[in-house]
């Protein structure tokens, strides 16, 4: 998927400069002309960064970068803020680099500077992604993983090897329970030269309800259902780029079945309540018994 900019800033020109030369990045961009209606367009729909305005009309810069930071820690989004103001001075950059920031800009905002953040910001987000999925692998090494030295698990090593130098291809692993199916699912991620250092998501069919396994799967927008209080992203979202892990697929409704094929094609979904189409690049591993 393409990262995603949020501006926001009363300015119309100013937005509309901006939208251009990050589109022409590669950045799909939106925008909103106050801090409340930034605020709202954010938490429908997070986007990977957004371009903060330090004077808003209704409400100062600031306190939205604390606001936003504070929420995006609380879901769990990784949302990084560039501040942009006519009116800047050291006070107010070191302030919102305390905050959160990612970093500060001066208006006029000159585009050759305003490209290199975002250049940076992006580089700088995916490390952040490698060295969580990192640390995640490592924690979970540590009951560190023994195969085995018979020639039947010798037989399933070489197997896994084999698949993994296909990094989209889609697996399903076939035995009884207690087997080490999960296991399997793992070593074949860890194997994957493009997705190894990318999320590992798994879930397992068979412990939630029908309705609750769909909007895991492909997240909800907010108010598709009673609970659905705020947007949530689903786990083919989280796994983006890497590995999503379906233990117990027997176990999935037939109508949720079908969706999940759409997928599996086309490499697109739409979350719960929604009218937007999201693409991925995700291996989905099953299992069953």
């Amino acid at each position: 998927m393409k990262p995603s900019v949020l501006v926001i800033d009363d300015e119309k020109t100013f937005r509309i400069v901006v939208e251009e030369a990050l589109s022409a990045e590669g950045f799909d961009v939106s925008s909103a002309s106050s801090g409340e209606a930034g605020l709202l367009t954010w938490q429908r729909d997070p986007t990977d960064f957004v371009i903060l305005d330090r004077n808003l009309p209704d409400i100062d810069g600031v306190k939205l970068l604390e606001g936003l930071a504070r929420e995006a820690r609380e879901r769990g989004i990784d949302t990084l803020v560039v501040m942009a103001t006519a009116y800047a001075d050291v006070a107010s950059a070191v302030q919102a680099l305390k905050l959160g920031a990612f970093d500060y800009l001066a208006k006029p905002v000159r585009l050759p500077e305003l490209i290199v953040t975002f250049r940076r910001a992006l580089d700088a987000r995916r490390l952040r992604s490698q060295v969580r999925n990192l640390a995640d692998r490592e924690k979970a090494a540590q009951g560190d993983l023994v195969l085995g030295e018979s020639a039947a698990i010798r037989d399933v090593v070489r197997m896994v090897e084999k698949v993994a130098l296909s990094e989209d291809t889609t697996v399903l692993i076939q035995g009884e329970s207690g087997t080490g199916k999960e296991l399997v699912a793992n070593l074949i991620h860890q194997k994957t030269p493009g997705r190894c250092i990318q999320p590992f998501i798994e879930i397992n069919c068979a412990s939630l309800p029908d309705n609750l396994l769909e909007s895991e799967l492909f997240g909800y927008e907010k108010g598709a259902f009673t609970d659905a209080k705020a947007q949530k992203r689903g786990l083919f979202e989280a796994a983006d780029s890497g590995t999503l892990f379906l233990d117990e697929i027997g176990e999935m409704r037939p109508s949720t079945q079908a969706k999940l094929l759409k997928v599996l094609e086309e490499m697109t979904f739409r979350r719960l309540g929604g009218t937007r189409d999201f693409k991925v690049d995700v291996r989905v591993i099953a299992a069953t018994n």
